[in-house]
């Protein structure tokens, strides 16, 4: 063979060294696969009639297959070497070997056959490195990058051959071929073997006393024959110069310790900057750090560089952050040797002082990553300021302050661009769905709580993920009030009986503590209808000032009418539960809180409708011969007019279920009222006489007692409408300035602004089970999630440190609204040192 190739199986019996100046091991699944591919693809039988099936024994079989394979030679890339005492150094081809080396070892892990591996190779920046790669196996433990990769291609390789042994198996098992199935894969196994040592061959090139390279040093040589190759990245461009001997003259004595310290500290960065929290705080942009993120991540660090030295780059140039860098230093090479008689004194002295810089930087910020307070407001500044020049100006701007004033730089620099007008105010006017401010504000707090404990915790800013990626906005209480339905009665009672207080109201302290104003003043403007629907009209935003207290107001109304629905029923059970049943209805027909002047309250159209129980019995009987002449409702047999055009089956309803109503409250009218002289025609809710002393007899008890329970039903029904789901109402559902009534107490309490908001976890927030349960279910929900990360302030809100244990009907409601945006305001005016 020409000596310019080498077969593998010449190429081992030595030990390989790779120098420190070099990339580590990179290659991933595709690499790994397409060499295999390369090596085996035309070696393998994967369709072949094998010409009997009573071979002597697996080598005949092995004999057969490798008569029908190509007789070719697969050429791999150069391999350039350098002779040292013990072997060779690899100045380039060390990933192709590196992995040859894990073929052979995948090889020999897939069959009985243990094949010698006759040649080690050894990372120098990688301590222990030869002791990995010969024990290597799936239970290796990769304590580094490099091994991580080499332990991903072995275990890939294993897989790919494991693969090729089965299809060799199923092979002859088409062709009933009778072998011992473990003698075959260990003779398969032999032949692959053999195909890699005897059919794999290197570019054999090298460095020897008869080559233009022989009086170079490696790292010169590995420098000028990869510069501009895709192979590299630009931070292993980079290492490489750091590296060359050519910057550092004939006179520096400590090279290769030199070397070795920076290749050291170089895999201690790279290392470091895998740490994902560390990673998601460096002051590079999204699309930076996806561009580096599963690459060597040091090129951040010297981005950065390039950036905080104003170094021009063009970013779409190949290899352009390696350029700029080397341009950067010959330019300060240049500067220096118009001072320095030495060139070579110049040239080292500039590349000792630029891995100097390279590392002041890194270790800078990692020194304000490893601060909590710092990491807490750099994250928080980072996230809310949208200029990347301007976030790495106030980390360096950060570094470079005395250390008793950084944090009081990051605070007036987050105050600026977040609450310019003041916190209290930027608290209380933003309202949902503001997401962007909201959240900054909300992440503002959260720091603000956090930076304030002793000792000051970390924030975990690295869960957030791009922050709108993986965290909501959460209502508190939730805009689905799909609870409320489900709720008891007297839980919805306490919630009327709560805003309906006139001096103690709840919601008033809300709304005076939001917007600093004085409810009792305004009381009197606002019973002007036309002046309560101008502010609603006027309000630009549905979720502002205006629309708010008219909402307050409407509130007001709407629990009045529904409260008072409530003590009609709970009256009327009162009644009916009575021993003296003639007595206590009577006293309440004559009651003036049910009395009008013109008719009692209780015959309100609202109440007086053909309700379903009715509609039930009318069903049951409408089949019944003879016809009924009375039909039961709510225990009593009351009289129908006309039962033959009652019942048909002809009738039209909206005939049948009006007759009725109007001809039994005429008879209820003739009992609780003496009609003497007003004929039933005449008789109507506005045309009676007077009630009569005693209502309430032997005559009519039965229809009293069917219309108080009756009223009874039919209320509660009215009651529980207001909470339903789907009647449920929000805001945005309105058109501004159309005047409209809410339909339910949902509609009144959902709320937009910051005393109703804080951050959850997308998986906690769009669980189905979490979203139509109450605020305590809501609490028990997301406790019970114990390892998802919960902001500090959302755990405030949720273990209940606002809760007014008095008022509590296990809903966030005003007064906790109220507390809890006063905090808010506080903890911040109090931290950030802003109004």
């Amino acid at each position: 063979m020409d000596e310019n190739y080498k077969l593998l199986k010449d190429v081992v019996g030595f030990s390989y060294v790779i120098g420190s100046y070099q990339r580590g091991y990179r290659w991933d699944e595709v690499n790994v696969r397409e060499l295999l591919e390369d090596i085996f693809e035309d070696k393998l039988v994967e369709d072949y009639r094998f010409s009997k099936n009573d071979y002597m024994d697996e080598n005949e079989v092995i004999t057969e297959l490798n008569s029908k394979v190509r007789d070719t030679e697969y050429c791999l890339q150069p391999l350039v070497l350098k002779k040292n005492d013990n072997g060779y150094s690899v100045i380039d081809g060390q990933q192709r070997l590196t992995t040859l080396y894990i073929i052979m070892k995948a090889l020999c892990s897939v069959s009985d056959k243990k094949f010698p591996i006759k040649f080690s190779i050894e990372y120098k920046s990688r301590e222990k490195s030869k002791e990995f790669l010969q024990t290597l196996s799936e239970d290796s433990e990769a304590s580094n990058i490099d091994a991580a990769y080499i332990l991903q291609a072995y275990c890939f390789a294993k897989e790919w051959f494991l693969k090729r042994n089965k299809a060799f198996i199923d092979l002859l098992d088409e062709n009933f071929v009778e072998c011992d199935e473990n003698r075959l894969v260990s003779a398969f196994a032999t032949y692959l073997y053999k195909i890699l040592l005897e059919k794999t061959k290197f570019i054999w090139d090298e460095i020897d006393e008869s080559s233009a390279d022989m009086n170079k040093k490696e790292q010169k040589i590995f420098a000028d024959r990869n510069t501009g190759r895709l192979e590299l990245t630009d931070s292993e461009l980079i290492k490489s110069l750091f590296m060359n001997p050519e910057y550092y003259g004939k006179e520096e004595v400590n090279l290769k310790d030199r070397q070795t310290l920076i290749s050291e500290i170089w895999d201690i960065y790279e290392n470091e900057l895998h740490n994902d929290e560390l990673w998601k705080f460096l002051p590079i942009s999204a699309t930076v750090r996806v561009e580096y993120e599963l690459l060597t991540r040091i090129d951040a660090i010297f981005l950065l560089l390039t950036k905080k030295n104003r170094i021009e780059r063009n970013q779409y140039e190949e290899n352009s952050l390696f350029k700029a860098v080397k341009q950067w230093i010959d330019n300060k090479i240049e500067e220096h040797q118009g001072t320095e008689e030495d060139i070579d004194l110049a040239s080292a002295a500039v590349m000792v002082a630029a891995w100097r810089e390279v590392c002041d930087l890194f270790d800078g910020i990692k020194e304000l990553f490893d601060n909590n307070e710092l990491y807490n407001l750099l994250s928080l500044y980072k996230m809310i300021e949208a200029d990347d020049s301007k976030v790495l100006g106030k980390y360096l701007e950060v570094l470079e302050a005395a250390k008793n004033a950084r944090t009081e730089i990051v605070k007036e620099a987050v105050c600026e661009l977040l609450f310019a007008g003041g916190i209290a105010k930027k608290v209380k006017d933003v309202r949902y769905p503001d997401l962007d401010i909201i959240r900054k504000i909300l992440v503002a707090h959260n720091v603000a709580i956090t930076n304030s404990s002793n000792p000051i915790n970390r924030f975990g800013f690295h869960f957030f993920d791009e922050i709108t990626g993986k965290w909501d906005i959460e209502h508190i209480y939730s805009t689905n009030e799909g609870y409320i339905e489900k709720a008891p009665l007297e839980e919805k009672v306490k919630l009327l009986e709560i805003f309906s207080e006139p001096d103690n109201n709840i919601y008033k302290g809300y709304i005076e503590a939001l917007y600093d104003v004085d409810i009792d003043e305004l009381q009197g403007e606002t019973e002007d209808k036309e002046f309560a629907d101008q502010c609603f009209k006027n309000a630009k935003d549905r979720y502002r000032k205006e629309f708010d207290i008219w909402r307050y107001f409407k509130l007001k109304e709407f629990t009045r009418d529904l409260l008072f629905k409530y003590n009609v029923s709970a009256k009327i059970t009162e009644i009916l539960s009575s021993e003296h049943f003639d007595t206590a209805a009577n006293d309440f027909l004559h009651d003036e809180e049910y009395d009008d002047q013109d008719v009692c309250v209780l015959f309100r159209s609202d109440y007086l409708y053909w309700d379903n129980k009715l509609e039930a019995e009318y069903q049951r009987l409408i089949d019944v011969s003879p016809l009924p002449s009375s039909i039961l409702w709510h225990g009593v047999d009351i009289k129908v007019a006309d039962p033959s055009g009652f019942w048909a089956e002809d009738a039209e309803e909206k005939n049948i279920q009006p007759n009725f109503i109007r001809n039994y409250y005429r008879d209820l009218l003739n009992i609780v009222y003496d009609n003497t002289g007003i004929s039933a025609q005449d008789l109507s809710f506005g045309n009676h006489g007077k009630k009569k002393k005693n209502i309430v007899d032997d005559t009519s008890r039965d229809k009293i007692k069917a219309f108080l329970i009756g009223t009874k039903f039919r209320i509660e029904e009215k009651i529980r409408e207001f909470f339903k789901k789907d009647e449920s109402i929000n805001p945005s559902d309105y058109s501004l300035g159309t005047q409209t009534n809410y339909d339910t107490l949902a509609a009144f309490i959902n709320d937009n602004s910051m005393g109703n908001m804080m951050l959850l976890p997308v998986s906690i927030n769009r669980a189905g089970k979490y979203r139509d349960v109450n605020f305590s279910g809501k609490r028990k929900f997301v406790v019970d999630k114990g390892t998802v990360f919960l902001p500090i302030a959302t755990s405030n809100v949720l273990m209940g440190k606002y809760i007014d244990l008095e008022t509590s009907t296990e809903q966030w409601l005003m007064n906790e609204r109220k507390e809890y945006i006063m905090d808010m305001i506080s903890s911040m005016s109090k931290y950030y040192g802003k109004e």
